[in-house]
């Protein structure tokens, strides 16, 4: 029987705003081939504790998966996290994102985060639910933060190639809901064409994330998933929202003569 993993995408911003849960859609891709994933959206659902709670008791769900930013979607994830783990203690809480990653000693503190992934998270997340389910020693998941007595971290993952990763998984989330309006186009999609920068501002939350690492999309893959959008939901509009989209100019120019040729 195949194990259902939940994801939790905290509110972020005000409705009829929200774009596509990329950073969920980005862990949860490695896990579509043997898992069963579900979405509970907190820009689309007034009340996702419930939700959660609800699908985790009616899946056997035993995994959480939490993207946190500091604002308005740590504000609700504590709210919710603490309602779920209240409810159902032995469902295992993981969150992500730049705030755990950068404060993963204060999330194990508290009492509702059960796991910390630090950083890209895509190989790391996918060796903790294997682990999770199938057993293995917690020391050998990379980009791990836990309690163990007191707070353990391990080694940082090996960082991904984006190419080698598989595409988000559309098909689970309804994807019309995330198309908006903006200055772009009357329909707009969104994507993630790049993870990571390699600068070092002292202001950045990225810098601790990204150990100044800057992992692109080829343009080809950038080209094709920009025009599947067109195809399949009639977008006229793309907003990238990467960390830093134009470090390599041959790249952004390649994109570009890619769309419009």
């Amino acid at each position: 029987m195949r194990r259902t993993i939940l994801h939790y995408n905290p509110i972020s911003t005000s409705p009829g705003k929200q774009r596509l849960p990329m950073s969920l859609l980005a862990i949860a891709a490695p896990l579509a081939a043997d898992y069963d994933l579900e979405f509970i959206d907190g820009n689309l659902i007034a009340d996702p504790a419930a939700r959660i709670i609800e699908r985790a008791r009616n899946t056997r769900a035993e995994i959480l998966g939490v993207s946190v930013m500091p604002g308005p979607q740590l504000r609700q994830a504590v709210s919710v996290c603490k309602q779920v783990k209240a409810a159902m203690p032995d469902l295992n809480i993981v969150w992500g994102g730049y705030f755990p990653s950068n404060h993963y000693q204060f999330c194990l503190e508290s009492g509702f985060v059960d796991y910390v992934i630090i950083g890209q998270g895509e190989a790391a997340f996918r060796k903790l639910v294997d682990t999770l389910h199938h057993g293995g020693a917690l020391s050998d998941v990379p980009s791990l933060a836990y309690r163990n007595g007191t707070v353990q971290t391990t080694a940082r993952a090996t960082f991904v190639p984006l190419d080698s990763l598989p595409w988000y998984p559309y098909d689970q989330i309804p994807v019309e809901q995330y198309i908006g309006r903006s200055y772009l186009g009357e329909r707009v999609g969104a994507h993630h064409s790049s993870w990571g920068c390699p600068f070092a501002c002292n202001f950045c939350a990225v810098v601790p994330l990204a150990k100044r690492r800057w992992l692109a999309e080829s343009a080809e893959r950038v080209v094709e998933i920009t025009r599947f959008f067109k195809d399949r939901y009639n977008v006229d509009g793309m907003e990238f929202h990467d960390m830093d989209f134009f470090v390599n100019e041959e790249r952004s120019a390649a994109i570009a003569e890619g769309l419009t040729g």
